[in-house]
């Protein structure tokens, strides 16, 4: 198997099967993996809203500051296949499989709700 043959990789974007031991899909998903610990472990606001940036399609870029919340830790295969909304919150300890694409979180804000609980 070739390094540089994206064959697989095109396949598992568009949601064919695939083979999940192929070297190219390898090398993203370790790439991917590091940004993923970099974003768990950023503990500035400013620098982990820049880092989930780039790490997600985001599907709302307009005249609103886009912002995520994420209580980590947050774990998901390769994040450029999940879409995310303005204000989307993901409380801690989420999993996205996001192997295909069209993983879609629309715009929601946690602050529009009462939260409430009962013992």
């Amino acid at each position: 198997m070739d390094a540089n043959d994206d064959t697989e990789f095109n396949l598992m974007v568009q949601g064919k099967p695939y083979l999940a031991s192929d070297p190219y899909i390898g090398r993203v998903a370790t790439a991917q993996r590091a940004k993923l610990r970099a974003i768990n472990v950023q503990l500035d606001a400013t620098k982990r809203t820049t880092l989930l940036h780039d790490f997600f399609t985001v599907t709302d870029e307009g005249e609103s500051a886009w912002e995520i919340g994420i209580v980590e830790p947050f774990f998901c295969e390769y994040g450029f296949n999940i879409h995310i909304g303005n204000d989307t919150v993901f409380n801690t300890g989420c999993v996205i499989l996001d192997v295909c694409p069209g993983m879609t979180f629309a715009h929601f804000s946690h602050l529009e709700f009462i939260d409430f609980c009962k013992p």
